[in-house]
C-alpha cells in the first residue's frame, strides 16, 4: 500500500474504481488528506460547527496504532497548534480545549473489532481525557443543552515548552452533583460489544459504560481492579440539545479523601448516557442536593 498527501493506491489497483483507473474511490483517501480536508472546510464564520472538526479529528486519530505510545499528544500538535489559531488562542488542555471543556469531557469509548478497551499503564494524560487511553473514541457529536457543573481551575504542567506536547500532570477542579453508588459488577464483553458495569443507588439500577478493561482486573503493573460492592461516584455532567431526553454522567473512582486545602480527588473509570424517562437525575438527586466540589485527575 502506498500513501501520501496526493494519492493512496496498492499494487492490485483495489484503489480505484474498477474500469475507471481515473475515478479514485473516496475510501481510499489517505489519512492525512482526510484531516487537511477537514481543516480547510473549518472556519468559525462558516456553517461548520466550531467542534465538529477537532471531534472528527480526534475520533479518526484514536483509531490509529502508534508505534511509541507517549506520543499520543505530540504526534498531534501540529493540528492542535492549527486549531488553537482557529479558536483564537483557546487554552489546550490535554487533548480538550477550555472553551469547551465540559462539552470536550463527554467522550466514550467506541468499540471496534480492531480495539480493545485500554489505558496507558504509563501516566501521559489525566484520566478525563481521551488521549489517556489507547481506545477508540467517540466524541459527543451534540450540543450542550444544559451544563449541570461549574469550572473552577484547569491546571496543566507541561514537560516542556510546547502548550500542545507532552504533559507531566494536569487537574480539572469542579462542581456540580454526585451521588455515590455501589458497583454490582462488570460483564467482560465479547468481540464487538460493549465493556459495561453496574451501579445500584437509591432502589435504581445504571448501566455504565467502562472506560478501560484494566479497571476491572488487577495487572501486572499493579493498577488497582474496581470490585463489586466497591463505591464509585458519578458526577452529573451535562443535557444533550439534539436529545433532551439523556442526561451524560461521568463515573469516578476516589483516589484521595479531601482535606482543610484540597477537594477530595477523583480519577475517571466511565460514563453514562442516562434516558430522563428512567428517573436517574430524580431518583440519584432528590430535591435539595447541593454542589460537590472535586478535583479530577
Amino acid at each position: 500500500m502506498w500513501e501520501c498527501l496526493e494519492l493512496s493506491t496498492c499494487q492490485c489497483s483495489s484503489a480505484y474504481y474498477l474500469g475507471d483507473p481515473a475515478g479514485k474511490s473516496p475510501f481510499m483517501d489517505p489519512q492525512k488528506v482526510k484531516y487537511r480536508n477537514l481543516a480547510d472546510r473549518n472556519t468559525l464564520d462558516g456553517g461548520c460547527d466550531g467542534s465538529y472538526v477537532w471531534d472528527s479529528v480526534v475520533s479518526l486519530y484514536s483509531r490509529l496504532d502508534l508505534t511509541r505510545k507517549a506520543d499520543k499528544l505530540p504526534a498531534l500538535s501540529g493540528i492542535a497548534k492549527r486549531e488553537q489559531k482557529r479558536r483564537h488562542g483557546d487554552q489546550y488542555i490535554a487533548g480538550l480545549w477550555r472553551s469547551t471543556l465540559v462539552y470536550d469531557l463527554m467522550w466514550r469509548p467506541s468499540y471496534s473489532s480492531t480495539t480493545w478497551y485500554t489505558r496507558s499503564t504509563a501516566w501521559r494524560c489525566p484520566s478525563w481525557s481521551w488521549a489517556s487511553t489507547d481506545t477508540h473514541i467517540s466524541p459527543s457529536w451534540q450540543p450542550i443543552g444544559e451544563k449541570y457543573v461549574t469550572i473552577l481551575d484547569v491546571s496543566v504542567t507541561l514537560a516542556g515548552s510546547d502548550p500542545t506536547g507532552e504533559l507531566l500532570d494536569a487537574y480539572i477542579l469542579l462542581s456540580g452533583l454526585v451521588v455515590v453508588a455501589e458497583f454490582t459488577g462488570a460483564l467482560p464483553p465479547d468481540r464487538g460489544e460493549s465493556l459495561e458495569g453496574e451501579l445500584h443507588c437509591n432502589g435504581h439500577r445504571e448501566r455504565f459504560v467502562m472506560d478501560c478493561e484494566r479497571d476491572i482486573y488487577e495487572d501486572k503493573g499493579g493498577n488497582r481492579a474496581i470490585r463489586a460492592r466497591d463505591s464509585l461516584t458519578c458526577l452529573r455532567l451535562a443535557r444533550g440539545n439534539l436529545n433532551s431526553d439523556y442526561v451524560f454522567y461521568l463515573v469516578l473512582r476516589l483516589e484521595a479523601e479531601g482535606t482543610a486545602q484540597c477537594p477530595p480527588t477523583y480519577k475517571r473509570v466511565g460514563c453514562i448516557e442516562a434516558a430522563s424517562e428512567r428517573g436517574t437525575s430524580t431518583k440519584w438527586h432528590p430535591s435539595g442536593t447541593k454542589p460537590t466540589v472535586l478535583k479530577l485527575v
